[in-house]
């Protein structure tokens, strides 16, 4: 996780991080109990949006659209496998 990324997220209580007491250069990064409740808050979130997205659709016709999801990536993806912008 980009230190920025850490730097807010600890400022809002929902990690902490500690050095690797055997290699100093590594940092170790983890949820506080805010930060576990803010996660379920927004798997929750995700899950009801995913399910309203996926409504009325077939387990066949989702299928087709991973499939060509999954090809249009393909298309744009450079030869190391990176999607271009």
């Amino acid at each position: 996780m980009p230190g920025a990324l850490v730097s807010g997220r600890l400022r809002r209580g929902l990690v902490t991080r500690r050095r690797d007491p055997e290699n100093r250069r590594n940092h170790h990064v983890e949820l506080t109990d805010g930060g576990e409740a803010a996660f379920n808050r927004l798997l929750e979130t995700v899950t009801a949006f995913d399910a309203q997205l996926r409504s009325g659709l077939s387990d066949k016709e989702i299928a087709a659209l991973s499939d060509v999801l999954g090809r249009l990536c393909v298309n744009v993806a450079d030869p190391a496998g990176e999607v271009t912008s």
